[in-house]
């Protein structure tokens, strides 16, 4: 009996709101923290996950935090506590899924144009990418978006429409778009040697990226705005996708040695510096997972709609008692 009332004990102070919400504010952080940096945050938490032993920890107490408040709905099982029991459960199933299939899962990340293929042989056959064709960004505002997008890539002679969400399985793994964007294809000669550069990641529009080069030299690369505008104390940047134009920016040992607005099919030349833009292109990051935790993952998406379907006969209850 004392064993069992320590039990209880552990169970009641899991699924207690305080140490959710602790859980909660620790990944949070964490996820914020990548924000800062150039590294997609989501793709961090992933890499993070891997190695970091803490960061598993954390998965692991979140996911018993919603098994203990599952088994406490679960306990006088019935139509009154069904709802909150299906999603309490559904969600830990939802967090075992992602931290299992991270840890024994085998991740690729492929960042491609149309046509190009992977090692195994995927190859991208199209790209609908709905990017806003002109965007106003005010301050220090992020207003923008990508719309749309999605692929269709060749698997053997297989055609499959891949998404942000649902994972679409193929012979790679569970695959899934990642990313997307816009960028300038960059042909640099410094020096006699040629570099380069395509696929950048060079969104949101007042974004600008360091690519380091040969030795001591960089490139900054970004959009460059077609024009300012000034209200009062606010001043917006009106940026032309459609018809875009770039600022390179070369540096050595930080010292700049040429900033200039490109547009695309265009050069400059400074020096023993050559820049040549090409069109712009799209391109699509596709992730490929393979793991049989997957499938728990998706055992807690169902169990999230069932749990959601439920609930308000739930509330009916409650509100009746």
């Amino acid at each position: 009996m004392q064993q069992q009332g320590i039990n209880m004990n552990v169970m009641r102070f899991m699924a207690s709101g305080k140490v959710g919400l602790l859980l909660m504010s620790i990944l949070s952080g964490i996820y914020l923290s990548f924000t800062f940096g150039n590294q997609d945050p989501w793709f961090g938490m992933m890499e993070l996950m891997k190695r970091s032993f803490f960061m598993q920890l954390s998965m692991f107490l979140f996911s018993l935090h919603f098994i203990s408040k599952s088994t406490y709905s679960m306990m006088n099982f019935n139509m009154k506590r069904a709802g909150s029991a299906i999603l309490f459960l559904s969600l830990a199933f939802i967090i075992s899924g992602v931290l299992f299939s991270v840890i024994f899962a085998a991740m690729e990340k492929h960042r491609m144009n149309v046509s190009d293929r992977t090692d195994k042989g995927l190859g991208l056959v199209s790209l609908d990418l709905d990017i806003p064709g002109e965007v106003l960004i005010v301050g220090e505002e992020e207003s923008f978006m990508i719309n749309k997008v999605d692929a269709v890539i060749d698997d053997n002679g297989k055609h499959l429409r891949l998404k942000p969400f649902p994972f679409i399985r193929t012979s790679s793994g569970y695959g899934f778009i990642n990313d997307a964007g816009l960028s300038p294809h960059i042909d640099v000669t410094i020096e006699g040697q040629s570099i380069v550069l395509q696929r950048l990641d060079v969104l949101p529009p007042d974004k600008s990226i360091s690519v380091p080069v040969l030795t001591d030299y960089s490139i900054g690369v970004g959009f460059a705005a077609d024009r300012e505008i000034k209200k009062g104390r606010l001043t917006a940047l009106h940026y032309n996708l459609q018809d875009p134009a770039y600022r390179i920016v070369v540096t050595r040992n930080d010292e700049g040695i040429l900033d200039e607005v490109i547009q695309d099919n265009m050069s400059k030349e400074q020096s023993d510096i050559l820049v040549k833009i090409g069109p712009t292109e799209q391109w699509v990051e596709i992730v490929f997972v393979r793991s049989r935790a997957v499938l728990i993952l998706y055992m807690g998406i169902i169990g999230l709609f069932m749990g959601m379907l439920l609930y308000p006969v739930e509330l009916y209850y409650r509100l009746r008692a």
